[in-house]
């Protein structure tokens, strides 16, 4: 594995022994890591990065100013490529989910062996992804989810589909298939959350990628 011969690292964390182990860790274990800075706030983080961008940010989200997810939209207003590194003590499913949504460089759960910090931290300075073991298991669990969605539908259910995408509305809808409205809203509903859509744009999308409609 090829590295330049200096980094430098930003560490976001407003537990200031958990940033001095990391930096201890780090440091140790990755000598080409020249610089490791360290911030306890997103305002502080924010004037750092102004003073000079770093190669790589490993960040803890809850801060005590702002938003961890503010400042990953920050840092890429900068710099869209930063390689950024979330180190984050929620190690559940829902958090996971909503951490996929801005596709960081790295996860890595506090719960973690200190070694997967490490690795990780080597794995994106060579412009690598990297997800600590837990991670991985909850991108294995998402990507079974999305592989099943769409394929329980109901007969009633793939008609109201069907009828939507030949741009039904709700009222032709029923009149069409003699049911009622609210019967229409409660299917519809139903293959918002079975295709994992939220609107009829992405409802459609899902439904073709699925083969549940065909392709004009």
């Amino acid at each position: 594995m090829k590295f330049k011969k200096q980094y430098s690292l930003l560490l976001v964390d407003d537990h200031a022994m958990v940033a001095c182990g990391l930096k201890q860790v780090i440091g140790h274990a990755l000598p080409e890591i020249a610089v490791i800075d360290s911030s306890s706030t997103g305002v502080e983080a924010l004037s750092k990065i102004r003073e000079h961008p770093y190669d790589i940010y490993i960040l803890d989200l809850e801060l005590p100013d702002f938003s961890g997810f503010d400042l990953i939209d920050r840092i890429r207003i900068s710099d869209p490529s930063a390689r950024i590194v979330i180190h984050t003590m929620h190690d559940e499913l829902w958090y996971y989910k909503r951490l996929a949504v801005y596709n960081p460089s790295g996860i890595v759960f506090k719960s973690s062996d200190t070694n997967q910090i490490i690795e990780c931290v080597r794995k994106v300075l060579s412009d690598e992804k990297y997800l600590c073991s837990k991670a991985l298991e909850f991108q294995e669990k998402e990507e079974k989810r999305k592989s099943k969605v769409g394929m329980d539908l109901t007969e009633r259910e793939l008609r109201v589909l069907k009828c939507i995408a030949e741009g039904k509305n709700t009222a032709e809808i029923a009149q069409s298939l003699y049911i009622s409205v609210n019967t229409v809203e409660t299917h519809r509903r139903h293959l918002n959350e079975k295709l994992d859509a939220t609107n009829v744009a992405t409802l459609l999308m899902h439904a073709v990628a699925k083969g549940l409609l065909p392709i004009h």
